[in-house]
């Protein structure tokens, strides 16, 4: 225990937002230190069971269903449970790194876009899972508004292609009730984040990278 005396005698931390990839939600057994992030990378590969993010995680497998779920609505709720059964235990925000798979330009679409991935399962196209993964965004986002939690969102290096902050403008935009916190301020694109930052008062920055 001798690193958790360190954290909080003598680095004084109150606590610390911790985001644990093999576990998502949890608070390592320290509630009293750490507050979980839950990441949410996850449920944008739910249209698989095969389909896993960057840490190696499906959703399905993740919270325990034993087959793929064909119905948006249902997964939505899935998604939704998930969230309030978090929060209930302790996560204080949500976290998305997906930068490190695709672009940050997530787009509004429209339900029979995303349900089509459903549809297809494991056989999706590259087009059907990006509508996928744009409404499911979308649609956490608005979900987060209703039980006030934040998003952290991964900007910056990752893919390199489309993972600056600037990318996230319609999302933010179009989602005013929802906060957004950018990790990491775009680094090495830094001038998109006082951008964003002055544009959008639903926003704030994370100065984690910059040292």
């Amino acid at each position: 225990k001798h690193h958790l005396r360190v954290l909080s005698e003598s680095c004084r931390y109150r606590w610390v937002l911790q985001d644990a990839d093999w576990d998502p939600g949890t608070d390592l057994g320290h509630p009293e230190l750490f507050r979980p992030s839950l990441k949410i990378n996850s449920f944008h590969y739910g249209y698989s069971l095969e389909a896993r993010d960057h840490n190696g995680n499906n959703p399905l497998v993740l919270y325990n269903q034993s087959k793929p779920i064909a119905d948006l609505e249902d997964y939505l709720a899935l998604i939704r449970q998930v969230l309030q059964q978090k929060q209930q235990a302790g996560c204080v925000a949500l976290k998305l790194s997906i930068a490190y798979a695709r672009g940050l330009d997530f787009k509004a679409t429209s339900r029979e876009a995303a349900q089509a991935a459903l549809d297809r399962a494991g056989n999706s196209t590259t087009e059907e899972i990006r509508h996928f993964q744009d409404y499911i965004f979308f649609q956490i986002c608005r979900m987060a508004a209703e039980l006030n939690l934040p998003i952290q969102v991964h900007t910056g290096t990752g893919v390199l292609h489309k993972t600056n902050a600037m990318h996230l403008a319609e999302v933010i935009k179009k989602n005013p009730d929802t906060h957004f916190v950018l990790l990491h301020c775009s680094y090495p694109w830094l001038a998109d984040t006082p951008a964003l930052l002055a544009r959008f008062p639903n926003t704030s920055c994370d100065l984690a990278w910059l040292p």
